[in-house]
């Protein structure tokens, strides 16, 4: 559960916010969303679209505020995380002047998980007998205007089941507009229509927060235009 439902990877992100930019977030502050109710279908859709479906922990800092979450996302089939597979783990840093780098090697397993231990032990022996333990504490470095905002924005897959009638598009994409969400694509499988008429409605939608994108598919619930939101997914 820990692993599937993206604890695990909260707790490991807690500890690079405090590496990388000296403010503690402690990992039940951190959004945290597993894997567990992603679908064959989403997966079939992120193909479709040109993803690779991928457990992401992300922490960004944009001015003076850091955003961070952890979620399934869609990752571009040629980024070098969509080739990320098995128990490899991988991180992947944007600096300002290194640009893209990335970190890859196992994340499981007893010898990459012993070797890994041993090494942090040998390291706080050796910082402790040369009077150093402490040199790295988050907060003698924290950059003491960065304000912590929670998940941020991002663009987000969303997949709807709805009424197969005339003006269904239309009144979904409207309602969208309305609440300023904007729509990068689009996909209608009619073809799949059920005994009922309803079919599946795909969006990929431009950068928005997910309390945005809530009042948005909650209007349009109400409204009778879907049935049933199956998943949302963000988009990396």
């Amino acid at each position: 559960t820990a692993d599937v439902e993206g604890h695990d990877v909260a707790n490991k992100l807690s500890i690079l916010i405090s590496l990388v930019f000296g403010i503690r977030v402690a990992p039940d502050e951190i959004p945290t969303t597993g894997i567990s109710k992603i679908t064959k279908n989403d997966i079939q859709l992120a193909d479709r679209f040109g993803y690779k479906i991928k457990l992401l922990a992300t922490a960004k800092k944009v001015a003076n505020q850091l955003e961070c979450h952890v979620q399934p996302a869609f990752v571009p089939k040629d980024h070098p995380l969509a080739s990320v597979n098995n128990e490899f783990n991988a991180i992947f840093v944007t600096g300002n002047a290194v640009d893209d780098l990335m970190f890859y090697g196992k994340g499981a397993g007893p010898l990459p998980t012993g070797s890994a231990v041993m090494g942090d032990v040998i390291e706080i022996a050796k910082a402790i007998a040369k009077g150093s333990a402490f040199d790295h504490h988050a907060e003698s470095k924290a950059v003491k205007t960065l304000r912590y905002v929670g998940e941020g924005q991002n663009k987000y897959y969303v997949n709807l089941t709805v009424k197969d009638v005339p003006g269904v598009l239309g009144s979904i994409a409207t309602t969208f507009g309305a609440f300023g969400v904007g729509i990068d694509s689009v996909l209608q499988l009619s073809k799949d229509a059920n005994e009922n008429r309803e079919v599946p409605l795909v969006f990929i939608l431009h950068e928005v927060t997910r309390a945005r994108l809530d009042e948005a598919l909650a209007k349009i619930r109400s409204a009778k235009f879907a049935s049933e939101v199956n998943s949302i997914i963000r988009v990396m």
